[in-house]
């Protein structure tokens, strides 16, 4: 009996390092098939939305003719209908949106910017602004936003976005400068790219970690996941430093904490919406921050 004892004290196991599984798979980026003119932002119209469908020279545009210096909002052109068929149970990542936009009618002093990026959730413009501060050039050209990790300040399940109307809504700014001008914002295309998690049908590469585990000792984790401001670590714990990392191993957070302490807890204000990896004693689970 001594000796089972002591065989069942120290295990020696295989475990599959998350880092070898947890890669984000990207789907993209797809074409829309419905445009509309949002009127929630702005008074110029967009004319034509459906020519933002292609890559073809065929510009959506948003015209206004301005006196000197004057200043004028175009309303939100809204693309949804992407077609994605993202697997049930799969995490989201982050969403790219890319852009091929340009300005007409430039003068001295003149220019186009982007007044609003924003995605389009459950039919809805919401989430965090994504607008750049660089100006529109007049001839084609890509502008990206978002990226593989960026959830634009929401939490999504698959079925977010593989609904008809989940898409991006894009808003400009028309600014005169030295002369009366007629001006346009024009959009030849917009795309959407979206990577996701899902670790059951990415191919395993295990990576071995010996750890002696006692029976005994409860298992390492913490709650609540999805996570508020703030989560609350659970089991017994060897080490006192606990790391959140990104999904490309940036390091986000770390602290230290005596192990002998029994829950504490872990702030996660000013960490934004998205998917994580927290690691404890050389465990790594993933955490989700809404």
């Amino acid at each position: 009996m001594k000796s089972f004892a002591l065989s069942m004290a120290f295990v020696c196991i295989v475990l599959i390092h998350p880092f070898a599984v947890a890669q984000c798979i990207q789907v993209g980026p797809l074409d829309a098939a419905l445009f509309s003119n949002n009127t929630s932002l702005g008074t110029v119209a967009w004319n034509n939305p459906g020519n933002a469908a292609l890559s073809d020279g065929s510009r959506a545009q948003a015209t206004q003719v301005l006196s000197l210096f004057a200043t004028a909002q175009t309303n939100y052109l809204v693309v949804q209908n992407l077609g994605f068929a993202i697997p049930t149970g799969a995490a989201i990542c982050g969403i790219t949106v890319t852009v091929e936009r340009s300005a007409g009618g430039l003068s001295l002093g003149g220019s186009v910017e982007d007044l609003s990026v924003m995605i389009v959730k459950n039919g809805s413009i919401a989430g965090a602004e994504h607008a750049s501060a660089a100006g529109w050039p007049s001839s084609d050209a890509t502008a990206t936003y978002g990226s593989s990790t960026d959830t634009w300040g929401l939490s999504w399940l698959p079925s977010d976005i593989n609904a008809n109307d989940f898409g991006v809504a894009i808003a400009a700014s028309l600014n005169a400068g030295l002369a009366s001008v007629s001006m346009s914002a024009r959009i030849d295309h917009i795309s959407i790219t979206v990577h996701y998690m899902n670790p059951s049908i990415l191919p395993a590469k295990p990576r071995q970690l010996t750890v002696h585990v006692t029976p005994a000792a409860p298992a390492i984790g913490f709650y609540p996941n999805p996570a508020g401001n703030s989560i609350t670590i659970t089991g017994k714990r060897k080490t006192a430093a606990i790391t959140i990392k990104d999904l490309e191993g940036r390091l986000i957070k770390s602290v230290n904490i005596d192990p002998a302490v029994r829950l504490p807890q872990i702030s996660l204000v000013g960490i934004k919406p998205g998917l994580y990896l927290l690691e404890i004693d050389g465990t790594v689970v993933r955490l989700q921050v809404k």
